[in-house]
């Protein structure tokens, strides 16, 4: 844990490495977050460094931090439920709002069932890391119908890390979504699909990587996209659509 609020930790502790604050500013910026791990005691170990407080409510947080252990278990089941429970005592956690417009895409759901969550995590985009914020944009993009810009957002979130599951789990499974098809005249046929499959596959291989318990949904049906992917005839033939405002059909 990050302490439990026993009482050990002191407030110059609270401050990054230990040292302590030099002025007023810094001294209060150990006192708030001495304050965080006191009031949310548990809860505030175990979610990533990217994550902001979000809220003062401490079982709307405790419920969070269950979500996300339950990601990290590829529980989706449990984190929807878990993050849900969490907007309903935090009306405005952004933080919350936007996992569950992630386990609710992932979970392969219907675009309605996570646009509202995805809007709403927009909505509150100030109470958003920068990295988050770019996560939700890239969420609203795809709840929209923009793959292209959506996928475009998910590469440079992967781009800038090459440890960040959401941002390769992301990528994948957008580049997977697209499947539009546009001119190429080195292609025999004079198209091809905009998105890689090949790309789809690396950026799945390192999201099971980072987070081994992916291999759980093999074993169900919760999550047949994997399964597709890595089946060896995957890459042999797909559907293709043209562009928007192209009637062009394949």
């Amino acid at each position: 844990g990050v302490g439990g609020g026993r009482g050990a930790i002191r407030p110059h502790e609270a401050g990054q490495g230990g040292r302590r604050g030099s002025d007023e500013a810094s001294a209060d910026s150990a006192y708030a977050e001495l304050a965080d791990r006191l009031l949310f005691r548990n809860a505030v170990s175990g979610v990533p460094e990217h994550s902001k407080i979000g809220t003062t409510s401490a079982p709307a947080r405790q419920a969070y931090t269950k979500g996300y252990e339950a990601v990290t278990a590829w529980d989706l089941g449990g984190a929807d439920s878990a993050f849900a429970e969490a907007t309903r005592y935090a009306q405005k956690y952004s933080e919350s709002f936007l996992w569950l417009a992630l386990v609710r895409m992932w979970s392969g759901r219907d675009i309605p069932a996570w646009t509202s969550a995805a809007e709403r995590a927009a909505s509150g985009r100030d109470g958003l890391s920068s990295r988050n914020q770019a996560v939700s944009d890239a969420i609203l993009a795809q709840s929209r119908g923009d793959i292209a810009g959506s996928c475009r957002q998910w590469e440079r979130l992967a781009a800038r890390s090459a440890f960040d599951f959401v941002a390769w789990y992301g990528w994948a499974d957008c580049l997977r979504e697209d499947d539009a098809v546009v001119p190429d005249r080195r292609s025999p046929t004079g198209w091809r699909f905009r998105g890689s499959y090949h790309q789809a596959f690396q950026s799945y291989q390192r999201a099971f990587q980072l987070l081994p318990s992916l291999h759980r949904a093999f074993r169900t049906e919760s999550f047949p996209s994997a399964r597709l992917l890595f089946h060896p005839g995957f890459h042999a033939i797909g559907p293709g659509l043209p562009p928007p405002l192209d009637r062009t059909t394949f």
